[in-house]
């Protein structure tokens, strides 16, 4: 008995552990994450391949820019509220593989950004699988 709850114990552990990494970040859904950021009075911006065939296009010419293959970016919101000063932007990609060589070869770019926005409170730039983003630490809720 004193076994099983053990185990127990630690399987809750792990989940609840599982949970609170997946909540740190925005949607992985990025039509989800686009609603919930125009819910919460955000003024969106978005490209999202399923969307059609000029955002697909779009997106592949952002992700040759970014040095990456045509069909290596889904999704990319920029997304603003003037009324509050919040601000984000979502990069998906394919898989987490294209995100980690993005997050790798940017590392300049994306140090120059954390060091351009020091000053702002909750500031975040983050690689969570296969989205990148950055923003505010509140607009970044406002995306789940």
């Amino acid at each position: 008995m004193k076994k099983t709850l053990k185990i127990l114990s630690l399987t809750l552990v792990v989940v609840l552990a599982i949970g609170l990494l997946v909540a740190c970040g925005p949607s992985t859904n990025p039509v989800k994450a686009k609603k919930a950021l125009e819910n919460a009075g955000y003024e969106v911006f978005a490209s999202i391949a399923s969307n059609s065939d000029e955002e697909k296009e779009e997106l592949d010419l952002t992700a040759q820019n970014f040095g990456l293959d045509a069909g290596d970016m889904l999704a990319l919101i920029e997304a603003y509220n003037d009324d509050n000063d919040e601000f984000i932007s979502i990069a998906y990609f394919k898989n987490s593989s294209v995100a980690k060589r993005y997050w790798d070869e940017h590392q300049e770019d994306i140090e120059d950004m954390k060091a351009v926005n020091e000053d702002i409170d909750g500031f975040e730039v983050k690689r969570v699988g296969s989205v990148v983003y950055y923003g505010t630490a509140q607009a970044i809720k406002d995306a789940k």
